[in-house]
């Protein structure tokens, strides 16, 4: 990360959208290959196109399987 103060991630979801508005705690993961947990706060839900658009709070890693 270049700046952790300004990063965002912009999450592509695939099946239904829940209901997200701005402001709500978004955890995401962890990703099956590198065990990945993103945790943040939404800036902005697309429920039409399943984006949704995120404010990094942490990564954290996990030790594996």
């Amino acid at each position: 990360m270049h700046d952790p103060e300004r990063c965002r991630a912009e999450i592509h979801l695939l099946g239904p959208v829940p209901d997200i508005d701005s402001g709500d705690s978004i955890v995401v993961g962890p990703t099956p290959v590198t065990n990945l947990r993103i945790s943040g706060t939404a800036d902005v839900a697309d429920q039409t196109g399943a984006v949704i658009r995120v404010y990094i709070d942490s990564v954290e890693q996990g030790s594996g399987r």
